[in-house]
């Protein structure tokens, strides 16, 4: 990729550089001689789009090797969006991770292997405690995944991807994808 080619092109033009500095003669490829990767565009959705959005993930229907998954999809989707996680942070989200009395989501080992805290709106609170009552209430332990994916592992990013691009489509949203 482009980005690729870049970070290799400025780490052997450091390299060069240093080896000039100690005498040594060598080539340094010049500064922008690989162009720039186009800065990424975010779209921002619409409130109708939104809208759009999450009615289909409220029309996700289970399936037999995921029982919950009517369940979990309205939720995660829900959680990512309102209170701004990255997709990693809630598939590995454990029960124990979820405080519903007070609100607050436990992020553990996240970019820059940082942990925050997460405070969560009382509605989406009262979303997750209705959930973890239909979920989580008599068969979790704490270490047990929050959204849980196949034989006790955590949802699969790639999963969670090719849903949202499942909504999307069924909401009549462009992807856009790369580009």
């Amino acid at each position: 990729s482009q980005a690729n080619q870049n970070a290799r092109a400025s780490m052997l033009r450091q390299f060069c550089t240093y080896l000039v500095s100690v005498g040594v003669t060598a080539y340094i490829i010049p500064k922008g001689y690989y162009p720039s990767t186009p800065r990424y565009i975010p779209h921002i959705y619409t409130h109708d789009e939104l809208e759009r959005f999450f009615a289909q993930t409220d029309k996700c229907h289970s399936c037999n090797d995921r029982p919950f998954r009517h369940l979990v999809m309205p939720v995660l989707f829900r959680m990512i969006y309102l209170c701004g996680l990255r997709v990693s942070e809630a598939s590995l989200l454990t029960v124990g991770d979820v405080d519903l009395t007070h609100g607050v989501l436990n992020i553990h080992h996240s970019k820059n292997d940082k942990s925050r805290l997460v405070p969560m709106s009382d509605t989406l609170t009262g979303i997750c405690r209705q959930y973890s009552e239909a979920v989580h209430e008599l068969l979790s332990g704490q270490t047990d995944y929050y959204f849980p994916g196949a034989a006790g592992k955590p949802m699969t990013n790639t999963n969670i991807y090719h849903n949202f691009r499942r909504f999307l489509w069924a909401a009549g949203i462009s992807h856009g994808g790369r580009g």
